[in-house]
């Protein structure tokens, strides 16, 4: 364990940012997962080799054969090669405009994943840089407070305390999750969880599926909810919400704030559900995955 990595720590737990790696530093062996990674797993995977197919084959095609390939594409969710070839299609100009799209997606990534590092940091710096008398009427949260820099405990009446690292390990050390708030909002004992997004928009519907006559649903236990980054959005913040409970069970959570900056430079904010009912069934069905993952991998070495 290398200490100069620590980007944060709170009591035991340190976040290293290079390799965004969470860890007990009395206990290094006690693996964490983070929030974000844990709520990723119960979304739909994402086919990227054919969704870029599906990209390319549109942008190659003619308008009038697109509308009757875009169809049976989207039906069967399967990309067959012999598609170019009954439309005359090399297919070293299809890989060509595929890869362009994969690149593409790449570099969006990298860009996006770089402005949303500088808006976190310009932001977190901001609190710092006025440490009394903070409003935060712009983001709709009423009350003034104060922000001390490196200062982890919870005992200020009214304060903020910008990237707040926060764990949750059960009793028999079996799961262990940990996550940073965005900016944690204290009045007393009523608690606000805030949290910055930067992506390009924020979705409220998922597609919709012909064939299921449905909404395309995240997996189960969280089934009842569209997989799009807005409910993705509200379980992060509900597990936040949660994990603070779970340090305090006299806090009480007044709001669940999202601010989404956008990049046409238009900021709107969303006050969030407390889904606290699907937080508690997807830690549950979490444990029971990761101690059958765990008992897999044992079994896996057993030689024979």
């Amino acid at each position: 364990m290398d200490k100069s990595k620590i980007t944060k720590q709170n009591g035991n737990i340190a976040f290293e940012e290079d390799a965004h790696i969470y860890y007990d530093v009395t206990n290094p062996d006690l693996k964490f997962t983070s929030v974000t990674t844990m709520i990723h797993s119960f979304t739909q995977p994402f086919d990227e080799q054919f969704w870029s197919a599906y990209k390319a084959l549109e942008k190659l095609l003619p308008k009038e054969d697109w509308a009757i390939e875009k169809k049976a594409l989207l039906a069967t969710k399967k990309f067959n090669i012999e598609l170019l070839d009954a439309y005359g299609i090399a297919e070293n100009d299809f890989n060509k405009e595929q890869q362009a799209i994969l690149d593409a997606w790449d570099n969006e990534k990298r860009i996006s994943c770089e402005r949303g590092t500088k808006i976190h940091a310009e932001l977190e710096n901001s609190f710092y840089n006025k440490p009394k008398n903070i409003s935060l009427s712009k983001y709709e949260i009423g009350g003034k407070f104060e922000c001390r820099k490196d200062y982890t405990d919870l005992d200020i009446e009214n304060a903020v305390y910008p990237e707040y690292l926060i764990s949750y390990v059960t009793k028999d050390k079996r799961m262990a999750v940990a996550g940073q708030i965005d900016l944690l909002v204290k009045k007393g004992n009523k608690i606000t969880i805030a949290d910055w997004k930067t992506n390009k928009k924020i979705e409220t519907k998922s597609f919709f599926n012909t064939k299921t006559k449905s909404s395309v649903k995240m997996q189960y236990p969280l089934n009842n909810l569209d997989d799009v980054n807005y409910w993705h959005y509200a379980m992060q913040l509900s597990t936040y919400a949660w994990m603070m409970q779970q340090l305090n069970p006299e806090y009480e959570i007044e709001d669940l704030v999202l601010v989404h900056f956008d990049h046409e430079g238009h900021m709107t904010v969303y006050h969030m559900p407390y889904l606290k009912k699907e937080v508690c069934l997807m830690l549950r069905y979490f444990k029971k995955k990761t101690i059958l993952d765990e008992s897999k991998k044992k079994r896996q070495k057993i030689e024979y």
